[in-house]
């Protein structure tokens, strides 16, 4: 994202909101498969987290953590693999 305004402008970004926030936004766009939205981290100041709707559960991906993962492993063969290191809830 190249600045504020751009972020601000992408319907996805929900800026700096808490997990439960994230949780209860995706539940009130209807809990499809791959719904997502991108938020700042409330815990880790820069840092951002995809939340996902996968299989019927929220998929919370912190992006540092993501992205050295695929850095380290050079790929990753979709969501399945990457939530057994992330956090997720039902």
């Amino acid at each position: 994202m190249q600045d504020a305004k751009t972020a601000a402008a992408v319907k996805y970004f929900f800026g700096r909101i808490s997990r439960d926030e994230a949780e209860d936004a995706l539940r009130t766009a209807g809990i499809r498969e791959g719904l997502f939205l991108l938020r700042e981290s409330i815990i880790k100041a820069g840092d951002y987290v995809l939340s996902i709707c996968h299989e019927g559960r929220y998929v919370m991906l912190d992006l540092l953590v993501f992205l050295s993962t695929i850095v380290r492993s050079h790929t990753i063969s979709g969501v399945a693999n990457v939530t057994r290191t992330s956090y997720t809830s039902t």
